[in-house]
């Protein structure tokens, strides 16, 4: 019912919850330090966040939860948590440790490779997953299993790891593109991979890719009145010396050098009108314009009557500039 987000509209990046359904989000944190959503308590009435605030003397990252409805946020006790995740019965975390300062390296074998580990919160015990400077990030759980995505084959893949018998398996074999950002829900796992998400099925091994439509108002893209008069990018004086030809924000105008109106030749909001030129004359306006998909030359008068001729110049490298 509720999606926990970070967003940095207050200027530091801090917790938000909002509604499924929309409407205004609540801020959950107000401590200078940058906090960022990791996930949420099994029970979901609290938002699972790390942050490098209280850290001292240097700002590492620690897991804390705060109430989904607001409230004092509780720190979690593992020493150090760039990333983690709650087990179903919130009785275990996986804690990833380390800050990367280059997520994208791949196949690297540094010291920033630190082994996942597995906290208990009742006794503190903690156990390491076996690792050999492997890259091992983004622990998640289903069940009793804990997944994660680890480059021990070179690419990274999702792998699983059984707490009861420490048995390590490689659930997908991705070899052209490397899986990120694993996420978990009730009996299925969500992963991206090239720019798709999927979802995998652990007990088949099965992936499939979800068909994801966005429906929206997209109010920026909304036609609108806009005061383009600090956004002239060439401008033409006239033959005459009454009026200059302009170009703003992608719209062919003629403006008078003194007295009388200014006219909008192009007329064209959503496409791009450009390198407008003088007839000889005086009496017509020449053009470029996008309008219609290919660039195509477009003459009209210069006094804004009569519908503009349009002549296709395709293929056309205006279309490349």
């Amino acid at each position: 019912q509720w999606i926990a987000f970070t967003s940095n509209r207050s200027g530091v990046p801090q917790v938000y919850v909002v509604s499924r359904e929309g409407g205004d989000p609540q801020r959950l944190t107000w401590y200078p330090s940058a906090s960022v959503v990791r996930g949420w308590t099994p029970d979901g009435n609290a938002v699972l966040y790390a942050s490098g605030r209280e850290a001292a003397p240097t700002n590492f990252m620690r897991l804390w939860t705060v109430p989904r409805n607001g409230g004092p946020s509780t720190l979690l006790p593992a020493p150090w948590g760039f990333n983690g995740a709650l087990s179903p019965d919130g009785r275990r975390l996986a804690v990833d440790r380390m800050t990367r300062w280059d997520g994208e390296w791949r196949n690297y074998r540094g010291g920033q490779n630190t082994a996942l580990s597995i906290l208990d919160l009742r006794t503190l015990d903690e156990v390491k997953l076996p690792n050999e400077r492997t890259t091992d990030v983004n622990p998640v759980w289903m069940g009793n299993t804990m997944y994660f995505i680890s480059d021990r084959d070179w690419a990274m893949n999702v792998w699983s790891y059984d707490p009861a018998t420490r048995a390590l398996a490689q659930v997908t074999r991705s070899r052209d593109g490397d899986i990120k950002h694993l996420s978990a829900g009730p009996d299925r796992l969500v992963y991206e991979l090239d720019g798709d998400i999927h979802l995998l099925d652990p007990a088949t091994g099965r992936s499939e890719k979800v068909n994801i439509t966005v429906r929206g108002d997209f109010p920026w893209t909304v036609a609108r009145w806009e005061d383009v008069s600090s956004q002239v990018t060439a401008a033409t004086l006239s033959k005459t010396g009454q009026r200059v030809l302009m170009e703003a924000r992608s719209e062919v105008w003629t403006v008078p050098a003194e007295h009388g109106d200014a006219r909008n030749l192009s007329q064209s909001s959503g496409a791009a009108d450009r390198s407008a030129a003088w007839s000889p004359d005086g009496k017509q306006v020449v053009w470029f314009t996008s309008d219609g998909g290919d660039y195509a030359m477009v003459i009209g008068n210069a006094d804004g009557t009569g519908t503009p001729r349009r002549v296709n110049i395709a293929p056309s490298k205006m279309g490349w500039s």
